[in-house]
């Protein structure tokens, strides 16, 4: 063989095997650097794991019970059981009994009884209405003005006013007066009388009544 040609064939031989030991070596190298990198991955996720499970951790339970509040159990004797259940049971009685197993008809003519007195002491009655008729207890005269007497005035004065189911005047209605100084008087004076008061079906009752006086002066 010709010795350039061999010298050829021995510097090709030579690069060929450089390039592969080159690449064998690079190859080595990069494949070092993946595992590397994919370990240090792998931690980062492990401590990010971590980390996370640290912050959902329960507290120990030491921390639990200082955090519990405390709770004072409060017991009562059989005596005091007994006086409680008896107020509770007083509360709950009605005042009346309509129930017709508590009582009976006796209750349920109890409360109409009661639902009559209220709607006939609602009502007002004209005078020959009721089956009583008020009786004057203090009904004090009413006075002639002096006012009224120096300057002359007479006449008639007819005043309607309510007497109560409880004896009291209620309220007064000046129909005719000779003066205005007479209805203040009138109605001051009669605002005081008290009567024993009429009755309808033997329940007191309000009463319409009409009262008339005369004022003259003597001669």
């Amino acid at each position: 063989m010709n010795p350039a040609v061999r010298l050829l064939l021995n510097i090709g031989r030579f690069a060929a095997a450089c390039a592969i030991s080159f690449l064998f070596f690079i190859g080595i190298s990069m494949l070092h650097a993946m595992i590397d990198v994919g370990q240090k991955t792998n931690n980062k996720s492990q401590a990010a794991h971590k980390v996370l499970m640290e912050m959902v951790r329960k507290p120990p339970e030491e921390e639990q019970k200082k955090a519990m509040p405390k709770v004072r159990k409060i017991t009562q004797s059989s005596d005091e059981d007994k006086t409680l259940k008896n107020q509770l049971t007083m509360k709950l009685v009605p005042d009346l009994a309509v129930d017709a197993g508590v009582g009976g008809d006796d209750a349920a003519a109890a409360v109409v009884q009661v639902d009559k007195s209220q709607d006939l002491q609602a009502e007002v009655f004209e005078e020959g209405e009721t089956d009583e008729r008020p009786i004057p207890l203090e009904t004090t005269p009413v006075a002639y003005p002096l006012e009224a007497r120096e300057r002359g005035v007479e006449g008639t004065l007819v005043v309607f006013f309510i007497i109560g189911h409880d004896g009291k005047v209620k309220s007064i209605d000046v129909q005719k007066s000779p003066s205005p100084i007479i209805t203040r008087e009138a109605k001051r004076t009669i605002a005081r009388w008290r009567f024993k008061p009429g009755k309808k079906k033997g329940i007191p009752v309000n009463v319409r009544a009409k009262k008339e006086i005369v004022f003259v002066l003597q001669k």
